[in-house]
């Protein structure tokens, strides 16, 4: 069961969705805010459209917003237009397949916080301040968040290749090259 319409006890149903969105990185940045809203409110398990639900997005969104879905509580391509990863050209099929494949990788950490989820009301899909409560910096940062404990998500929410982010108190491992950081502190991915 999806829902995409919420109320005073809409966490108890299964699964959400964020909605129509159109293809921009703007919709995306909402999207982004979405989930973690939906966390904070006792939302457990949702998902997005990757590239937006109405028209066909460009590459370069479709590419960004597959991998910030292979980093939520669901992932799914659905929409208007194309969406489907095969009608776009082999480099983003290539890129989507990685991201798809990384998450299948990831099925056991992801059940494990579903089942978290399902026995505590805890979302998989945490904005920081609700795993970093005693940090103020977490408390305006809005396009990052962790999925369960362990995996700080920072997505590429606008036209560009690289971003700052922050990590909260914490020791971190990049998950890109294994660096190795210290928190708090802000880097540039």
């Amino acid at each position: 069961t999806w829902s995409r319409a919420g109320f005073a006890g809409s966490q108890q149903y299964p699964c959400h969705w964020a909605g129509d969105q159109y293809p921009n990185f703007a919709q995306l940045q909402t999207v982004i805010r979405a989930g973690q809203s939906a966390g904070i409110s006792g939302i457990p398990y949702w998902a997005s459209d990757i590239g937006a639900y109405v028209g066909t997005p460009p590459k370069n969104l479709y590419i960004r917003w597959a991998q910030f879905g292979a980093f939520s509580p669901l992932m799914q391509y659905h929409g208007q237009g194309n969406h489907d990863p095969w009608t776009f050209d082999q480099e983003t099929q290539d890129i989507y397949k990685f991201y798809a494949t990384l998450r299948m990788n990831l099925m056991p950490y992801i059940y494990s916080y579903a089942k978290i989820a399902n026995e505590t009301g805890l979302p998989m899909m945490r904005a920081l301040l609700l795993n970093y409560p005693n940090d103020p910096n977490t408390y305006s940062i809005e396009y990052e968040y962790t999925l369960g404990d362990e995996l700080l998500v920072a997505p590429i929410y606008e036209d560009i290749t690289s971003r700052s982010v922050y990590l909260p108190n914490d020791t971190w491992i990049d998950f890109w090259d294994s660096t190795k950081y210290v928190g708090p502190t802000t880097i540039s991915s």
